[in-house]
């Protein structure tokens, strides 16, 4: 039987498999679009998946965010700011 942990290393998996498929590195990928998608995946099962949720984060260069999203959205993100690894990123 499948273990949470399992199915969650799993889904992140497949999330960053989704972007080279795509063939670009993920480090290439819209900064903005790469945050957005990581919350959603986060919250769809915010159980299971805040635990992987600063690693993530951790991933995204926030030099290359839109101000407005790291402004408007990122700084206010419960995500973000509950998590102290996530906040001294920001």
């Amino acid at each position: 039987m499948l273990q949470i942990d399992d199915v969650s290393r799993a889904c992140l998996k497949f999330l960053e498999l989704g972007f080279r498929l795509f063939g670009v590195p993920i480090n290439e990928i819209n900064q903005d679009w790469l945050y957005t998608a990581y919350v959603e995946w986060t919250k769809y099962d915010l159980v299971n998946c805040s635990a992987h949720f600063p690693d993530l984060f951790a991933k995204i260069n926030l030099n290359f965010v839109s101000n407005k999203l790291l402004d408007d959205v990122i700084s206010n993100e419960k995500l973000v700011i509950e998590n102290c690894q996530c906040s001294k990123i920001l």
